[in-house]
């Protein structure tokens, strides 16, 4: 990341955005934060396998760097109404014409490319059309590949603005009046904030810390990068108050046996110290 380039979360309604690619990258590799693309690839958009920026972070993600100064959060909820004046409009059509213009010279070279490279077919078989349809012989020689060629890179040019591709920019240029903030812990309630303490508390043991929900935890703890490790346990965050029944004891710890992870059960203490019970399934062999 280059000096003095602070990274940025974008916070809409409950969603905090990492749009910078240098600022991804940083975040996990520096400060293990994984979080989840929810972007589609530019050359693969009809899918959702290996998705692109921007990146999600979960509130407990966004707190953790917010409070630590790694980040600071702009909050996009803040726009004014009057955003767009009839001057930013009028600049954003005449992008659109330039935009429209590059298309059209890329397409048209792209169609010249693929025209040359079947030049012999293409006049071969217009040639053979043409005789098969009129026996006069005269206008076969008429056929000019070039002029073919013309009126197919003519047709390029009548593609009209809903068959263009818009070109949007990754970072605005209009959030810079944005105010910042660093005060979103406040916003947790009670059992969130036992949720980021905990988080808080396994992230600086050196472990990755993401979403649980797809295993019926809090977060799955992985003891590196989840790109090459699975997780070694799903944390289930309680309060130290709540009294459970066997029945949800067997519950989780059925459910995290299944997946072959270790249940962790985290609660803080009377002190404020974070708490883990764990839990793993073992059948007796008589």
């Amino acid at each position: 990341m280059e000096e003095g380039d602070q990274i940025v979360i974008d916070q809409c309604e409950n969603n905090f955005m990492v749009w910078k690619a240098s600022h991804i990258l940083e975040l996990r590799k520096t400060y293990r934060i994984v979080g989840t693309c929810i972007g589609s690839l530019p050359w693969k958009p009809r899918q959702n396998v290996q998705n692109s920026i921007p990146l999600q972070l979960s509130k407990f993600e966004a707190t953790y760097l917010i409070s630590r100064n790694i980040a600071v959060l702009r909050n996009s909820n803040h726009y004014p109404k009057d955003l767009f004046s009839d001057e930013r409009r009028v600049e954003m059509n005449q992008q659109r014409s330039v935009q429209r213009k590059a298309q059209i010279q890329v397409l048209q070279k792209q169609k010249s490319e693929e025209l040359d490279a079947l030049s012999g077919s293409i006049l071969q078989g217009k040639i053979a059309k043409r005789i098969k349809l009129s026996s006069q012989s005269d206008k076969v020689e008429d056929e000019n590949f070039e002029t073919f060629k013309q009126s197919e890179l003519n047709k390029t040019s009548l593609l009209n603005d809903d068959q263009m591709w818009v070109k949007m920019n990754v970072k605005s240029t209009l959030t810079t009046f944005l105010p910042t903030s660093e005060d979103v812990k406040s916003n947790l309630n009670d059992n969130e904030s036992l949720q980021f303490d905990v988080f808080c508390d396994l992230h600086d043991q050196g472990f990755f810390v993401a979403n649980g929900n797809k295993f019926g935890g809090h977060f799955l703890v992985y003891p590196d990068d989840p790109v090459s490790y699975h997780s070694f346990y799903i944390a289930f965050c309680v309060q130290r108050y709540k009294k459970m029944s066997g029945n949800e004891y067997s519950a989780l710890g059925r459910l995290a046996s299944s997946v072959k992870k270790t249940l962790l059960i985290c609660s803080k203490s009377e002190g404020g110290h974070i708490e883990y019970l764990s839990m793993s399934w073992t059948g007796i062999a008589p």
